[in-house]
């Protein structure tokens, strides 16, 4: 059998096909798709000296990722995109029915294995705009990747208590540059965050500063005014 030829249509198809491998990001309905890496300053500018996850999720823009990378995923742009995934497949099959050579045998089963994964992220994507309400997290993870996130913070933070802000940055990071990069920010915050114990006794502290000492200082003004 003649050496398999890559030629441009080919080449396009999967190229078309691979976007879909990009990060996931949601709002209002909107689904994009976000790939290559962010600024690095932009992105350490816009999430320095949170202490709260902020009220309405940062866009991939305000992240520092640049607007070539931010591919709005409509129905429309879906629908073909899913079609190279097909077709790509449908090659693929022809291709490896046809006896190639035991290197093209190798090769073309990990591209199966690649096409396994875009038609998983197809079918979320086609999840996602049935019914966006089911998205609780702009940074969207797959089940898989969800599961990733919660076993490191139970390996690396387990005996303490991860605050609001914390988590959030961990979800961001995992979104933004993975489980390792995440794994290490995780192991870098663990001496920052309280045990239980030490958490609760600072709860009630602030507690009694927003709740107690108002009412101390209403009472001091009500007792300092004159008789009547």
């Amino acid at each position: 059998m003649k050496p398999h030829t890559d030629d441009s249509d080919d080449r396009r198809t999967r190229a078309h096909a691979r976007a879909l491998s990009g990060r996931l990001y949601t709002k209002k309905g909107q689904v994009l798709l976000v790939r290559g890496d962010p600024d690095p300053q932009r992105l350490l500018e816009r999430v320095a000296g949170w202490e709260t996850p902020p009220a309405t999720a940062p866009t991939p823009a305000e992240l520092g990722f640049a607007s070539s990378d931010v591919i709005p995923m409509t129905r429309g742009s879906l629908s073909t995109r899913s079609r190279s995934v097909h077709k790509w497949r449908v090659a693929v099959e022809r291709e490896a029915a046809a006896r190639p050579s035991a290197a093209r045998r190798r090769e073309l089963a990990e591209q199966t294995a690649e096409l396994d994964a875009l038609s998983a992220r197809v079918a979320d994507l086609h999840r996602l705009h049935a019914d966006p309400t089911s998205v609780h997290a702009s940074f969207w993870l797959t089940p898989f990747e969800e599961s990733e996130l919660a076993d490191a913070a139970r390996e690396l933070v387990a005996d303490r208590v991860v605050t609001p802000d914390v988590a959030w940055l961990a979800r961001l990071i995992r979104w933004v540059g993975g489980l390792p990069v995440c794994q290490r920010f995780l192991a870098t915050v663990r001496d920052a965050l309280c045990f239980p114990a030490e958490h609760a006794e600072r709860e009630a502290v602030l507690r009694f500063r927003e709740i107690v000492l108002p009412v101390v200082g209403w009472l001091d003004i009500v007792n300092g005014m004159p008789e009547d």
